[in-house]
């Protein structure tokens, strides 16, 4: 029992000292944004869908690269996305960086755009009404006011205009 003691006292100082010995930590690498406003892409190129725009200064840890370095894969806060190093300062160490190959990724092209939808010609009192895309996104309903009614026909009367 006295030497179990002993051998715990004797050792109490150098668990100490062991215990502070900094542990090295992987540093992941990141890009800064050195522009204005950067456009994060789905794919490895121009041709790919717009995931999110980013400001300028924001720092993305990078999860992989394309085989010419050309283009990393970042996190975003809207997810994973693809941005173009011209517009990128990259920080670190690079070394351990994954490569993805262009004929393994599986990105999202821009949908083509809607044809525009015309609205029924029958009794339009305020004017033409059509809803034309103004980008593959969104339609805008042009008109100069809608009678917004209680039931889809026009004898159910107006309840605001």
């Amino acid at each position: 029992m006295l030497s179990s003691l002993l051998l715990i006292l004797m050792s109490a100082p150098f668990l100490t000292a062991f215990a502070q010995i900094p542990v090295p930590q992987l540093a992941s690498p990141i890009v800064v944004v050195n522009t204005a406003a950067l456009n994060a892409r789905s794919g490895p190129g121009p041709q790919y869908t717009v995931i999110v725009t980013l400001p300028g200064g924001s720092e993305l840890p990078v999860l992989a690269s394309t085989a010419d370095r050309a283009w990393y894969l970042v996190a975003t806060p809207v997810g994973n996305a693809w941005v173009d190093i011209d517009f990128v300062i990259p920080r670190g160490d690079f070394t351990f960086v994954p490569v993805i190959r262009l004929q393994d990724i599986q990105a999202q092209f821009a949908a083509p755009t809607p044809r525009t939808i015309q609205m029924p010609t029958a009794r339009q009192p305020f004017g033409a009404a059509a809803i034309a895309p103004r980008s593959n996104r969104r339609a805008v309903l042009e008109v100069i006011s809608v009678d917004l009614r209680p039931a889809p026909f026009e004898a159910s009367g107006v309840i605001t205009t």
